[in-house]
This record gives structure tokens, C-alpha cells and sequence, in this order.
């Protein structure tokens, strides 16, 4: 599908996540882009914000009604806490004409209450959800979208160069995909931090770190997971009282073992599931045989 003139497309909040995807789109040539911020309100930031605009070739407008009359497609990318707000004030402005697209790492239950708003007025809903650091992939960062209609809007974004990624009509969907990555992604995060403030008041911090690389680093990441979840089956007694140790090591210099703390928990959450006697004390071969055993016994 090509494109016969530019289409305008506009930013509620004008931060970080604006500020890059409008530069991969004024490079792209098919986009005009406009920005509405509350901050322009303020005198002593707006000056700041009006020299990157000009740089990144963005019209900004004093708010967000002729935001949402100038252009097609409106982007809302403001922080968490005032979604559902920019919702609500988009709302007398939009109509059938826009597309109205909420990038914001909100729950699927917040989600669901924008698309209500929205979808109110005749607008097109689309979710997305952000999945990987802005400052690393840019304009290619992978996105997931969901909505009723959401492939024009996905066609135009490819030809400008976004990675979008059709996960559904259901909202929530989206989001909910990045909530439950972020388990893994800011717990792991939070462990490298309890692990090596651990290391270096030991000062083994080198070892520690070069020997978790060395591991992590011999075979793929489904590799790994898929045998940690594995043997979790039948070891979690076991590990579980490996973390009684590592608790007392932190605690011996003085680091609250947090993360240590949780973890332990959670293995003795399958412990009294018994897990080991449902498995025989044999290890299953696959990681969704363990999931689909410990969905079972909870539901139960």
C-alpha cells in the first residue's frame, strides 16, 4: 500500500519515547509529526523542549485538542499515571477520522478502561506495548499491538520502518505480554543487584560475575530455561535449602537478602506441591510439563 501524501501524526507526552520515534519518522519522509505536552505549560522547561522539536523536525501544539484535530493517528505516550486522564481529555476531540494509540505500560484492566473511553467516540483503538529499551533499538523497537482494527495502522508503521507485531483483538493482550516479561527482565535485574553487592563486600566479584557470563554464554537462553524448570521439579527441596545458606551469606555482611528471600518462597511453594512425587523423582523432559503440573495442582 503506498502512500500518496504524508499523514499527521501527533504525540501526547513529547518525552523520550516521542522524541526518538519522531526522529526514525522524519527520516522515513512520511510522516508529518506533531507533539502536544503539558510541559510546555511550564517557562523554564519549555524553551528546552521547543529547541529538541525544532531539531527533530516537530510541530508542537499549545494542547491537545488541536493535536487531535490536525492529525489522523495520535500516539499517547505519557507516563503511566495520567493515561487514563489523557484519555479522558482526548475524548471530546476524537472521532471516527482518528486512530488513537495508547503505548503506555499500563495493566490490561487499565488498558481496557482507555479503549472503553475511546472506542466511545468512535475513534479506532489500538494497544500497544513497548518491549525492549528505546535507547537501544530506536524506531525498530519491538512493539505488540492489539484492537479490532489495527492492520492499516500496522502497514503504515512498517513502511516507516517500526517493528509491530499482531497479537490479537482482545485489548489487554498486548500489555499483558510485556507485564509478564517484566517479571523475568526486572527480576533478573533485581537479582544482579542483591548477587553483586553480595560479591564484591566478598570481594569475589570478578569470579562471580565471569563464571554466571561463562555459563550463560555456552548454550541458548531456551537451553538454560528449559533445564533450570526441569530439575526444578525435582530439586526444589534441595535449592530450597541452598537459599538458607545464600540468605545467611548476605546477611553476614550485611545485604538484605531480598530477592534471595523470595526466591526461597517461591520453592517452597513447590515443595508443598509436591512436585517430586508427581514427577516420580524423575525429571520431566520439558519445561511446559512442570508449568502445566503446577497450573493443575493450584486450580485444584
Amino acid at each position: 500500500m503506498g502512500i500518496s501524501r504524508k499523514k499527521k501524526i501527533g504525540f501526547i507526552g513529547f518525552g523520550t519515547v516521542a522524541s526518538e520515534f519522531s526522529r526514525g519518522f522524519d527520516r522515513s519522509g512520511l510522516l508529518e509529526v506533531w507533539a502536544y505536552d503539558k510541559i510546555l505549560e511550564d517557562p523554564l522547561e519549555k524553551g528546552k523542549m521547543q529547541k529538541r522539536a525544532a531539531e527533530l523536525n516537530v510541530k508542537l501544539v499549545g494542547d491537545i485538542g488541536s493535536l487531535i484535530e490536525g492529525c489522523e493517528i495520535v500516539l499517547s505516550t505519557v507516563t503511566v499515571d495520567a493515561a487514563i486522564e489523557v484519555a479522558k481529555q482526548s475524548a471530546s476531540f476524537l472521532g471516527k477520522q482518528n486512530t488513537y494509540v495508547d503505548l503506555n505500560s499500563t495493566s490490561p484492566g487499565t488498558k481496557r478502561e482507555i479503549a472503553h473511553i475511546v472506542e466511545k467516540t468512535g475513534a479506532n483503538f489500538v494497544e500497544g506495548a513497548i518491549l525492549g529499551a528505546i535507547g537501544s533499538y530506536g524506531l525498530r523497537v519491538p512493539i505488540m499491538v492489539c484492537g479490532e482494527e489495527v492492520e492499516e495502522f500496522q502497514n503504515l508503521m512498517g513502511q516507516v520502518g517500526m517493528d509491530l507485531t499482531y497479537v490479537g483483538k482482545a485489548i489487554g493482550k498486548a500489555c499483558t505480554i510485556k507485564m509478564l516479561r517484566s517479571v523475568f527482565a526486572k527480576g533478573v535485574e533485581a537479582l544482579l543487584v542483591e548477587m553483586l553487592q553480595g560479591a564484591v563486600r566478598h570481594d569475589v566479584e570478578n569470579y562471580v560475575m565471569e563464571n554466571i557470563c561463562k555459563y550463560m554464554d555456552g548454550s541458548s537462553f531456551f537451553s538454560i530455561a528449559n533445564n533450570w524448570l526441569t530439575t526444578h521439579a525435582v530439586h526444589a527441596e534441595r535449592r530450597f535449602w541452598e537459599m538458607e545458606q545464600v540468605i545467611e551469606t548476605l546477611r553476614e555482611i550485611g545485604v538484605e537478602p531480598i530477592m534471595a528471600t523470595a526466591t526461597k518462597e517461591k520453592l517452597k511453594v513447590s515443595i508443598d506441591l509436591r512436585l517430586k512425587e508427581f514427577f516420580q523423582g524423575r525429571e520431566p523432559k520439558d519445561y511446559h510439563q512442570v508449568i502445566a503440573a503446577i497450573e493443575a495442582k493450584t486450580s485444584s
